[in-house]
């Protein structure tokens, strides 16, 4: 059973293969960033009615409760810092097209 057509995978791959490793850790990191606001959107969905301090405080025990604690997203970053790594933002690396 073949999946869904990919016409634009190659494309992609590519992009990537190009990309220095501190631009694919960038958008590594923008994609955990996304993640996170995405579901703190979803999560004010459900508790509109919460103080901001005690929707911060529930999105941070439920953001603790699906935390992967095997990312290396944060620890990376600090390493990236440790060694003069700068510009980890999307705005920094270039776009796919």
């Amino acid at each position: 059973m073949e999946g869904k057509p990919r016409p634009n995978h190659a494309i992609a791959i590519e992009a990537y293969r190009r990309m220095t490793a501190e631009q694919k850790l960038a958008i590594a990191c923008d994609l955990s960033d996304s993640t996170k606001e995405l579901f703190r959107q979803g999560l004010r969905r459900c508790f509109p009615d919460l103080s901001e301090e005690a929707f911060h405080r529930l999105f941070l025990e439920r953001i603790a409760l699906c935390y992967n604690r095997n990312s290396r997203c944060d620890r990376l970053k600090a390493e990236a810092d440790e060694i003069g790594i700068e510009n980890l933002r999307s705005d920094n690396h270039p776009k796919l097209s």
